[in-house]
């Protein structure tokens, strides 16, 4: 089972279940499985991860920035009393932007904070979004020192991947894209 230090929700939301943290939506957990099975290196050691169930969302993908921001302190935490040893976060969220024109989406405290973990050495693998828009204006895919990684998709015979601008955020501050 999971130590009592680790896992931990910060939303409002209960699962019901025995796991509080449970992710309602999938995406998350979706997300976490893919990391956990592209990072496997052997049959004998089967993933050489392990992932820090922390939920910040809730069944409908919805919450707010101060829960981003409590969950990467708690991490800092944990990390900086030496409970756990974690070196990246991934981050499948972003700060929706205005509706206007040219407005962007920034939070100053998850732009310190992801900074602030990036400072204690660690790093925070984010998503691009998926607004259609530049990545200049939706946090935390701007926040400098993260590693921002936007959507592809394979074309029908697979032989080409393009950038999917049917959703994908796109910009200067993407540093990967994958399928």
């Amino acid at each position: 089972m999971f130590p009592t230090f680790s896992h931990k929700n910060f939303t409002d939301e209960s699962s019901g279940s025995t796991y509080e943290f449970e992710d309602l939506n999938g995406h998350g957990t979706h997300v976490a499985g893919i990391i956990a099975d592209a990072t496997k290196s052997t049959t004998i050691v089967p993933f050489n991860v392990k992932i820090l169930p922390l939920k910040v969302l809730d069944s409908n993908g919805d919450g707010y920035v101060s829960m981003i921001v409590n969950a990467i302190s708690y991490v800092e935490r944990l990390v900086s009393q030496k409970t756990l040893n974690v070196r990246l976060m991934n981050m499948s969220i972003g700060v929706k932007r205005s509706s206007s024109a040219n407005v962007t989406a920034t939070s100053t405290s998850l732009t310190n904070q992801v900074v602030s973990a990036y400072n204690k050495g660690i790093l925070s693998i984010v998503s691009a979004g998926n607004e259609r828009s530049d990545t200049y204006y939706c946090s935390p895919a701007n926040v400098e020192c993260a590693v921002t990684i936007s959507a592809l998709y394979q074309s029908s015979d697979s032989s080409s991947v393009y950038f999917d601008s049917g959703y994908s955020n796109y910009g200067n501050e993407v540093d990967f894209a994958a399928p």
